[in-house]
């Protein structure tokens, strides 16, 4: 097993888009749509890339499976209303967890992160194995996030609509963040959305 493959990978895409309807993960980008060119680029580097989908399943899961057809392991969330935690849970549920090392997470909706920006961020988490790590930019925690499995009970014990901010908070001695050049980082759909309509 390679080490990046000694990382799960979870993307929560379950979230019922209130700010921008009817689904900003949905809204077309470069040739793609913006959950696609997440995906897109978090294959590059993953072996394992669990998304899971609830609001809007329909349509999310058909966009997945045309364009990455068996590459992607989709889990259905049917709590996915009661918030981001329930989606993690069901992600970790849905496999064994002992080949991993890592979990990361990285919201569907951050579709602007670099490659190299990912790159970067493994070639540190392989070299100095920290408990957590995470990219900063302009100071500001993004993603993707990276927690040893040693923090997995801490995971199902989060609820609502909180993801790992909160464990990186009560963990921010053992953190090792990473400043980068990548607005990508912290700058989600919603942010875009925003800004193109104005």
């Amino acid at each position: 097993m390679s080490l990046n493959s000694s990382i799960l990978m979870i993307v929560p895409a379950a979230g019922k888009s209130t700010r921008h309807q009817p689904n900003k993960l949905l809204h077309q980008l470069t040739g793609m749509t913006a959950i696609e060119s997440t995906l897109t680029v978090l294959r590059r580097h993953f072996g394992h890339v669990v998304t899971v989908v609830g609001y809007d399943k329909v349509r999310i899961t058909e966009c997945i499976t045309k364009r990455f057809d068996q590459h992607i392991t989709l889990i259905e969330n049917p709590d996915y209303a009661s918030g981001m935690a329930s989606s993690i849970h069901s992600a970790l549920k849905s496999r064994p967890l002992q080949p991993y090392k890592y979990i990361g997470f990285c919201n569907g909706d951050y579709s602007f992160i670099k490659s190299d920006t990912i790159k970067l961020l493994l070639h540190d988490l392989w070299k100095y194995e920290p408990v957590i790590l995470a990219p900063t930019y302009e100071g500001i925690i993004g993603h993707p996030n990276f927690f040893s499995i040693d923090l997995i009970n801490e995971f199902f014990e989060i609820k609502g609509d909180v993801g790992g901010r909160d464990i990186i908070r009560d963990h921010l001695k053992e953190s090792m963040l990473i400043p980068v050049e990548d607005r990508g980082v912290n700058y989600d759909m919603d942010q875009y959305l925003d800004e193109i309509k104005e």
